[in-house]
């Protein structure tokens, strides 16, 4: 099962009342445009975001299974990384 893009657009408008759910949506969010899982999301720190050589930024990083991955950070991902910068 996935969301469809109406449906990750309509959970990214939401205002939930309580911060935590709020917090728990920009993570869920965050995964979705960047490709990781919960555990590699948490684990993010900024050494792991880097400039490529195209100008963009990506997130490199290695997989609990030592297995690298390099995501390009997309623009909502990077607006919700800035949003949460300091707890990284």
């Amino acid at each position: 099962m996935f969301l469809t893009t109406n449906e990750l657009k309509k959970l990214e408008e939401y205002n939930f009342a309580q911060k935590r759910l709020e917090q728990t949506k920009y993570m869920f969010v965050f995964c979705c445009y960047t490709g990781l899982a919960y555990q590699e999301m948490s684990s993010l720190k900024t050494k792991h975001i880097t400039k490529g050589f195209d100008g963009n930024l990506w997130i490199n990083m290695l997989r609990q299974k030592k297995q690298a991955i390099a995501s390009l950070l997309l623009p909502k991902a990077e607006e919700i990384l800035n949003k949460y910068k300091k707890r990284i």
